[in-house]
């Protein structure tokens, strides 16, 4: 057990600062202030989460392959920018591995903005995740497992040059199921899927300011 204050690490890829980590008390985890971002060649991915808390033993610094019993955050924001092609990912024969047996996220805020050539794509929404017997692989075939992933989207809001999607709520039941990718890093999903939604309007533009409303 132990207790830890301002963590940082700054590099090309990286930039992590954690105000306080409280380890291993009662076996769990707590994590306050974290703010981290992951840089690629074309943009960055930002997560600020006010406190994490991990049920898991952490005995050691070799998160290789990592056991969680339960991990919950309230209201972390994540921003992910892209700009211009993927970047190509840096190979790495090492495979790290978690397995999270209870997730549970409540009122997260996404902003997502992908910009490609005149082409500019906004995603923003708020979330609640729930997973159950989830393993994530960072180096293999199959990406992500589940027993089950229900998502719940109030509201989501999609604007891109050619299209306007509104959807006030939206709730996603995944069971079963894995996401894997090929040799082209296409990603594929296999899963029972139940999708429910409301009152969804989708607007398509069109160069000649013709427009077609769909709800």
């Amino acid at each position: 057990a132990g207790v830890f204050y301002n963590i940082s690490h700054h590099s090309r890829k990286m930039d992590l600062d954690i105000a306080r980590v409280l380890l291993n008390s009662n076996s769990t985890t707590t994590i306050t202030g974290a703010d981290a971002t992951l840089h690629n060649d074309n943009g960055y991915t930002k997560i600020v989460a006010p406190e994490i808390k991990i049920a898991t033993g952490i005995h050691s610094t070799d998160f290789s392959r990592l056991q969680v019993q339960s991990l919950s955050t309230d209201e972390p924001q994540i921003t992910i920018y892209s700009k211009g092609n993927a970047a190509e990912k840096s190979s790495s024969p090492k495979n790290s591995q978690a397995a999270i047996d209870n997730l549970n996220i409540r009122n997260a805020r996404v902003h997502y903005t992908k910009i490609n050539g005149e082409d500019t794509t906004r995603l923003q929404t708020k979330l609640d995740l729930d997973g159950s017997r989830m393993v994530i692989n960072t180096r293999s075939e199959t990406a992500l497992q589940y027993a089950h992933l229900l998502l719940n989207v109030t509201p989501l809001e999609l604007r891109s040059t050619a299209t306007t999607l509104s959807i006030p709520t939206l709730s996603l039941l995944l069971s079963n199921g894995q996401i894997s990718k090929n040799q082209k890093d296409l990603f594929a999903l296999t899963s029972g899927v139940n999708l429910k939604w409301q009152e969804a309007q989708l607007l398509l533009h069109h160069a000649d300011t013709m427009e077609l409303a769909v709800s």
